[in-house]
């Protein structure tokens, strides 16, 4: 990951990019990249978040906040996983 971030920021400084970021799509990843966010100048990372995925509460959503990095959320729904534990449930009356 590290190499690659590199590479990027040069082409960000040399102007042929105008945004870095870093997708991390697995949970084994997420160490690896709140050290990037914390030590790389990225302007955007891509989480995957949603009600039923949450560990990135933990630590990469602080990190974010405190480096000043934009999130993307990834899969928000889980893959209609949301959607199919909700599929012929009845909406309460706020909710309607």
């Amino acid at each position: 990951m590290e190499g690659a971030v590199a590479c990027n920021a040069r082409a960000e400084q040399a102007g042929w990019i105008h945004y870095l970021g870093v997708t991390a799509s697995r949970s084994d990843e997420r160490d690896d990249l709140a050290k990037l966010m914390l030590t790389e100048e990225l302007d955007f990372v891509q989480l995957n978040y949603s009600l039923d995925n949450r560990g990135v509460e933990q630590k990469l959503l602080p990190v974010a906040v405190k480096s000043g990095i934009a999130v993307m959320v990834n899969i928000p729904f889980g893959h209609g996983r949301l959607f199919k534990a909700v599929t012929n449930q009845s909406l309460s009356d706020w909710a309607k």
